[in-house]
C-alpha cells in the first residue's frame, strides 16, 4: 500500500511489526520549513545521510537481511537519540524535526544526545 506516493514510501502490509520501505530519494531546500521543493533518486547510503536521527538510519538488505549502518546507528543498543550530521545544520533543514527528537526519545524512552538537546533548545528559543 502507497502511504507516502510523494516520496516514494509503501507498506507492507500482512508482518508485524509493520514494514516501510521505498526508493531513496534525495531533496532539495524546504521552502516552507517543512516539504522539500523537489524530490530526487539517489543511493542508499545518500538517503541515510539526508535523514534526521540515528535511530532512522539503519538499512536491512531484503535478500540478505543484512543490517546496513554507515551511520552509528547502533546507537540504539544505548538508547540515544542523536543526529546524523552536526545537530545545527540537520534541525536547520525542518523545524519538524525538533519535534520528532523529542517524540522518539519520549515514545522509545531513549536520551537526548547532549549536543542534539543543545541545538534543540538554541533554535527552539527563537
Amino acid at each position: 500500500m502507497t502511504i507516502g506516493a510523494k516520496f516514494g514510501v509503501v507498506a507492507v502490509i500482512g508482518g508485524a511489526p509493520s514494514l516501510r520501505g521505498g526508493y531513496f530519494p534525495s531533496d532539495d531546500i524546504y521552502e516552507d520549513g517543512r516539504h522539500p521543493s523537489q524530490v530526487y533518486f539517489s543511493s542508499a547510503k545518500e538517503d541515510v545521510f539526508r535523514r534526521d536521527f540515528t535511530v532512522n538510519g539503519l538499512l536491512m538488505d531484503p535478500r540478505t537481511n543484512e543490517i546496513v549502518d554507515y551511520v552509528m546507528a547502533a546507537l540504539i543498543l544505548k538508547k540515544i537519540i542523536r543526529t546524523i550530521v552536526i545537530p545545527t545544520a540537520a534541525l536547520m533543514k525542518t523545524s519538524l524535526r525538533m519535534l520528532r527528537a523529542v517524540r522518539f526519545a519520549a515514545n522509545l524512552g531513549f536520551d537526548v544526545d547532549p549536543a542534539t538537546q543543545n541545538a534543540i533548545e538554541k533554535r527552539g528559543g527563537r
